[in-house]
């Protein structure tokens, strides 16, 4: 981890808590996605396809 300018014991509670970090990240993504997805067709009026679409392009970029 010495690309990101992190020691040994940032790199070890990473490490010691990855698969926790890496369930929250997942879980957090999803429930994002659910409230864009809601949003592009509820409140943009954006078809469901095409909500989608768009969804997987944005995750795709920033998620």
């Amino acid at each position: 981890m010495d690309f990101l300018g992190v020691s040994s014991k940032e790199a070890k509670y990473v490490l010691q808590h990855a698969d926790k970090i890496a369930d929250f990240l997942e879980a957090t993504t999803n429930q994002l996605e659910q409230r864009l997805l809601d949003f592009l067709i509820f409140e943009c009026g954006i078809p469901q396809g095409f909500a989608r679409v768009i969804i997987y392009a944005i995750s795709g970029f920033v998620l």
